[in-house]
């Protein structure tokens, strides 16, 4: 008997797909572009659309695609609900075909990385661009814990610590690389990422690191251990550390919360096997 494929996505291949989109309907098709923010008012509204559908009803289905496959990057795009069930008609297979909708991710998604998240009818704007990364970005790492999960440093940490700097890496595994078009909110989130990515790399290097169980529940911060040779002055120097990253982020949060205040109490991502 032929196993059921069901609908099963790794974490990385999602967060791939929303950021690669821009978080955005990926739809396009003759001279019609949606590009509609799907991560905005404390909700999000996109959804996973199959290139290669997984059921043998399901438009454009292909059945030598394994689990894995149909359900990888490559065979999704992030789409709003309207296209998403447009593009899944049966009446409507001989439109969308599997190289028209690949060519319509590539085409989407290459836009969206020459920072065009506009529908060409206007120059693109400031506002609408940055609002869009930083909702992107922090539906994926929760802005509010940035602070508090360095706060019993030196001798534990948070165990969201280091998620920035780790996302924004995913988000240039998916187009490039990310930047704010505000230069003043720019340069304060690259002082943000630059002294994370520096406390983070000398608590690995000062510290034995390891996890504090709390019975059942999951584990929510690492205990740290000076390592065998490592002085008093290293945990100076990480206190220091701390205390330029706090005040980073602080001082970055502050702006966010001026500009967009609504991303402190958007939604987070949550790893989910069904769509």
């Amino acid at each position: 008997m032929t196993k059921k494929i069901t609908r099963s996505y790794t974490e990385k291949d999602l967060k791939r797909l929303v950021a690669s989109a821009g978080g955005r309907c990926s739809y396009r098709h003759e001279g019609e572009i949606c590009k509609r923010l799907l991560i905005s008012n404390n909700s999000v509204v996109g959804e996973k659309a199959h290139i290669e559908a997984i059921g043998k009803k399901g438009a454009r289905h292909n059945p030598d695609l394994s689990e894995a496959k149909v359900n990888s990057y490559d065979n999704l795009m992030w789409m709003c609900p309207t296209h998403h069930t447009m593009i899944d008609k049966l009446d409507n297979e001989h439109i969308y075909t599997v190289d028209v909708l690949r060519k319509m991710k590539k085409a989407h998604e290459k836009d969206i990385d020459q920072g065009n998240y506009s529908t060409g009818a206007t120059l693109y704007d400031t506002v609408i661009h940055d609002y869009t990364a930083l909702s992107t970005l922090f539906y994926y790492v929760d802005i509010n814990k940035l602070y508090s999960s360095s706060i019993d440093l030196p001798r534990f940490c948070g165990v969201h610590f280091g998620e920035l700097n780790e996302t924004v890496k995913n988000y240039k595994l998916g187009f490039g690389s990310f930047g704010l078009q505000d230069k003043y909110l720019n340069k304060l989130f690259t002082k943000l990422l630059d002294s994370e990515r520096m406390l983070w790399k000398n608590i690995k290097n000062t510290f034995d690191i390891d996890s504090v169980l709390n019975g059942d529940n999951p584990i929510e911060k690492f205990s740290c251990q000076l390592r065998d040779g490592k002085s008093s002055r290293y945990i100076e120097w990480i206190n220091y550390l701390t205390c330029c990253y706090q005040e980073n982020v602080d001082i970055f949060v502050h702006a966010v919360r001026n500009r967009y205040p609504e991303i402190l109490f958007a939604p987070i991502f949550e790893s989910s096997p069904e769509a």
